[in-house]
């Protein structure tokens, strides 16, 4: 099952990651939500020790935002129901 992005990312208060939604229509017709996140690591292309804002990880998720997108999609349509990097 695919998931569809409609919404907008939020990037998490201490700078960890960013989290966004994905959508998909349920067995029943009506929409499922499924909260999806991606670690600073990911997205920061940087040096390690770089000094990075919430304007940084938004710009990089957004560059980088359709792949992200096709790994969350494909992880969850093959049964991973928590993406790598949510802290679990």
């Amino acid at each position: 099952m695919k998931l569809e992005f409609e919404s907008q990312a939020v990037v998490e208060e201490n700078l960890d990651g960013v989290r966004f939604v994905g959508r998909y229509r349920g067995a029943n017709g009506k929409d499922k939500f499924v909260l999806c996140r991606v670690d600073r690591y990911a997205l920061d292309t940087r040096e390690p020790t770089a000094d990075y804002s919430a304007a940084d990880l938004l710009a990089a998720y957004k560059l980088l935002g359709n792949d992200i997108h096709k790994i969350a999609s494909a992880q969850f349509s093959g049964g991973v129901e928590h993406p790598p990097g949510n802290g679990r």
